[in-house]
């Protein structure tokens, strides 16, 4: 009853405020609206903190899909990615969600009303954003590869391809223009389709978007390279030809996939035995490319916490089904002690004496 009263208070204040809820904050409230009870453990293990949690969910609302034999696949796997240090990792058996019927919000775009036809035609995915040696020019997605999974790979591009080229032409306020080339060769990684979607007019509060997009994509904006990898297709959001070739080289040889990395076996024992969604944050790359930024911006960096670039991931894992929703975070030991010294740090500082107070010569006294 105290949740859904908070709920309620957050929804009531976004209406009053006219202030529109972020899409995925509204997805977490209709989750947590459906959870009948839960109870989380918290495990203080030499190597990580680990907070486990299970929730009973309320039957799954009336249209949810009919469940099917999805949850008979295998757990996520990360096979199809280049095992190498990342930003981000993250992957998702769709068609497991689905059969959950708990997730219908998560799987369509917040606008929309059904889900995009690409999104419909896969059945998972697998995603990865590494550190680039073009560094923040290049964009944090500059390196980085998007796997969606499908029996029908060629269907898909097609509708990944039209979803593209909606944005041409573009009536809102800002202004796109999506071009694609079909079949063209890159280096040493055979033909792929060419895309780019690129601002070509915004009004001035859409700044902050554009310098986003900038941050996201580099200079040369959003585009990428789109390859039917055969029941999958890659998807690159740029068009560096070294990254579209470690996605074929890991295909040609799984031993060479962040599936086989001895971090996410030890991390998986703290996590369900079967997972829908799985997410690593690798935040001592992370606190490499926001030193970077900083330094770039001229901003102060003594707040900033000192990670080692080697520190293990946090992970996140989720397993869903009908009945229940089980979830694991596992924050190493490193990550831990880094937040720790950083807090002492801070809280250690004497305080700022305060400035004393001059009297203006001349005038009444």
């Amino acid at each position: 009853a105290g949740i859904n009263h908070m709920l309620q208070s957050a929804r009531a204040e976004a209406a009053r405020t006219q202030v529109l809820l972020p899409g995925i904050a509204v997805i977490a409230m209709k989750q947590m609206e459906r959870c009948d009870g839960g109870v989380t453990v918290i495990d203080f293990d030499p190597l990580a903190l680990v907070l486990r949690s299970v929730g009973r969910m309320n039957p799954p609302p009336e249209n949810a899909p009919p469940t099917t034999n999805a949850h008979a696949q295998p757990s996520v796997v990360f096979n199809q990615l280049p095992g190498k240090p990342f930003y981000v990792a993250a992957a998702a058996q769709l068609d497991r969600l689905r059969d959950s019927g708990h997730f219908q919000d998560l799987l369509q775009a917040p606008d929309e009303k059904a889900a995009p036809p690409w999104l419909k035609q896969t059945s998972a995915l697998q995603f990865a954003a590494y550190p680039s040696p073009a560094g923040l020019a290049g964009g944090l997605l500059n390196d980085s590869l998007l796997i969606l999974e499908s029996a029908q790979s060629e269907a898909l591009l097609n509708q990944i391809r039209a979803a593209v080229l909606a944005a041409n032409p573009n009536t809102g306020p800002v202004k796109r223009e999506a071009t694609w080339e079909d079949n063209q060769q890159v280096k040493d990684a055979g033909s792929a389709n060419l895309y780019s979607i690129t601002i070509v007019d915004a009004p001035p509060e859409f700044a902050q978007a554009r310098m986003f997009e900038q941050l996201l994509y580099g200079r040369l904006g959003w585009r990428g390279f789109v390859k039917d990898m055969n029941s999958a297709v890659a998807v690159t959001f740029s068009q560096r030809p070294a990254v579209l070739q470690s996605a074929i080289a890991v295909a040609n040889d799984p031993t060479k996939s962040l599936e086989s990395s001895a971090t996410l076996r030890t991390m998986r024992q703290w996590m369900p035995a079967q997972r829908d969604v799985e997410l690593y944050l690798g935040l001592g790359q992370l606190a490499q490319i926001v030193s970077q930024a900083v330094e770039t911006f001229g901003m102060n960096a003594d707040e900033m916490v000192t990670i080692d670039p080697g520190a293990p991931p946090v992970g996140f894992a989720l397993n869903a089904d009908r009945n229940t929703i089980e979830s694991s975070l596992i924050i190493p030991a490193p990550i831990c002690a880094a937040a720790f010294d950083q807090f002492m740090k801070q809280a250690l500082q004497p305080a700022e004496e305060p400035a004393p107070h001059i009297k203006p010569s001349g005038g009444a006294p």
